[in-house]
């Protein structure tokens, strides 16, 4: 599996492994780690996010793990397939 640059940054932050969140059907195609959002999202459910109309889960990173959380989370999906694995 092709290890993402954030992988330690995300791993400090949340507590658990980028990987877990990994599209493999497009990391297959691309050859380059590729975050799967909606996993994300489910994971964020599971340890109490609530979608609702009011708040995003973007708003729920923001509100327990702070706006760096949340901006991180940006740049691994503003990386989309370029130059989103370690060496």
């Amino acid at each position: 599996m092709t290890r993402s640059l954030f992988s330690e940054d995300f791993h400090r932050v949340f507590g658990v492994a980028l990987e877990q969140f990994s599209d493999t059907l497009m990391m297959s195609i691309s050859g380059r780690f590729e975050m799967d959002i909606i996993q994300f999202d489910q994971w964020c459910v599971e340890i109490g996010y609530v979608p609702n109309n009011l708040t995003s889960c973007r708003d729920f990173v923001v509100q327990k793990w702070g706006i760096e959380a949340a901006e991180l989370i940006d740049r691994i999906l503003s990386l989309k397939g370029e130059q989103n694995e370690a060496p």
